[in-house]
């Protein structure tokens, strides 16, 4: 029997996953290839996303698409907002944790 895809996605990590989603969402026919379980490798050792702490702002919008796919795939992954804890140990390091929060809060996030 000889099946055929539109596209094959090659990792059935996070990313790897999340990416055959919105592909067949799309309407395409995906094949998803994981040589051990789905979840696992690299990805049961990170996050696989970007974090909302990111000193990087330019990235806060992927960083906010990031958590609304998590939020939507929810109890299905062991999705679980638990929040975060940034701490600064000297005045400077507060002034800068304020400066990036002004400068993420204008971002969106």
């Amino acid at each position: 029997m000889t099946a055929s895809f539109d596209a094959i996605v090659v990792g059935g990590g996070v990313m790897g996953a999340a990416a055959a989603l919105q592909l067949a969402e799309g309407g395409m026919r995906v094949a998803l290839c994981e040589a051990r379980q789905l979840g696992m490798g690299a990805s049961g050792v990170n996050a696989g996303t970007l974090s909302m702490q990111t000193k990087r702002v330019p990235l806060i919008p992927y960083a906010l698409r990031g958590y609304e796919l998590w939020k939507r795939a929810g109890d299905a992954v062991g999705f679980k907002e638990t929040g975060s804890l940034t701490l600064a140990y000297t005045q400077a390091e507060a002034e800068g944790l304020a400066q990036r929060m002004t400068a993420r809060r204008n971002a969106g996030a």
